[in-house]
């Protein structure tokens, strides 16, 4: 994409040998100043050097590859944000049901918005019971992140500490369950946030028509669907949750310690869940065994 798209259109008709470090200078200058971010023009710098690297791997090219010393400006981070309880439970309260699952599952599980839209029934556990899905043992009141939907793709999440097997709170759960009670797509395969026909929903038509309305009514309009992991890290931090607990829910632990859960490992967590979870809803609820 960056190749066809930004490369090929400026450079494509100059032999190897005549691409110099100032055509390629030019190229990313000319980019930023038309408002791409510094982090496309490190994408084009570094499709032009692999260009290079692959000639000069092939010998087919024998000089200096051009990209080396193309200076960039300073990449500048986006500000993290992350909602207070007292704004997340005014944002449930104003959010239509499937989003303010959505959110609530975001907010208390740390899943990202590519993981709740490849979510299937059957890597949920809304039951009291051990269940067992495939080889995998599914403890009770629990979710198995295993798959997400990424720019219109289900794959495999995208590190092995991002699959990892996390607890609900009862307030989660009982969320779920009325989701799944009037649902047409309920089988084990079938996805969780659905569209009418059972297709993954759109996260930039809910982000547009759903999430920035809301921050706006809020007064936070830098609302986005990473804003609630970054969330459940805080309130994670602010109920004491312990440091590793929270890496494992976020999925940045190790990844040895991430992949084999034991029942009490989640009930540990599960307390600090179902706090949080209590405080973003405003009323304290039953827990679950």
């Amino acid at each position: 994409m960056i190749l066809g798209k930004h490369v090929v259109p400026a450079l494509g008709d100059l032999r190897l040998r005549d691409v110099t470090s100032d055509e390629v200078q030019a190229l990313v200058k000319m980019k930023i100043e038309a408002g791409y971010s510094v982090q496309t023009a490190v994408h084009i710098r570094n499709a032009i050097s692999a260009v290079f690297n692959h000639a000069k791997l092939k010998r087919a090219y024998y000089g200096d590859n051009p990209a080396c010393g193309v200076r960039l400006p300073e990449m500048q981070r986006r500000e993290s944000h992350a909602l207070s309880f007292e704004v997340g439970r005014e944002l449930l309260l104003i959010l239509p049901p499937v989003v303010r699952t959505m959110v609530l599952v975001s907010m208390t599980a740390s899943l990202n918005v590519a993981e709740l839209l490849g979510l299937r029934w059957k890597r949920l556990n809304l039951t009291d019971q051990v269940q067992v899905v495939g080889t995998e043992v599914l403890e009770p009141y629990s979710i198995a992140v295993r798959e997400d939907y990424y720019r219109g793709k289900f794959g495999s999440v995208k590190k092995k500490s991002r699959s990892r097997n996390l607890p609900l709170s009862r307030s989660a759960v009982d969320a779920l369950l009325t989701i799944r009670a009037v649902s047409k797509f309920t089988g084990p395969d079938d996805l969780v946030f659905t569209s009418r026909n059972g297709t993954p929903l759109n996260e930039r038509n809910l982000l547009r028509r759903v999430l920035k309305p809301a921050g706006a009514q809020l007064g936070i309009p830098w609302l986005s669907w990473h804003v609630f992991r970054h969330t459940h890290a805080t309130l994670g931090e602010q109920i004491g949750m312990a440091l590793s607990d929270r890496q494992a829910q976020m999925g940045h632990g190790d990844v040895r310690m991430t992949l084999h859960y034991t029942h009490s490992d989640l009930a540990r967590r599960r307390q600090a869940i179902e706090a949080m979870s209590d405080r973003l809803l405003g009323e304290p609820v039953g827990r679950p065994n």
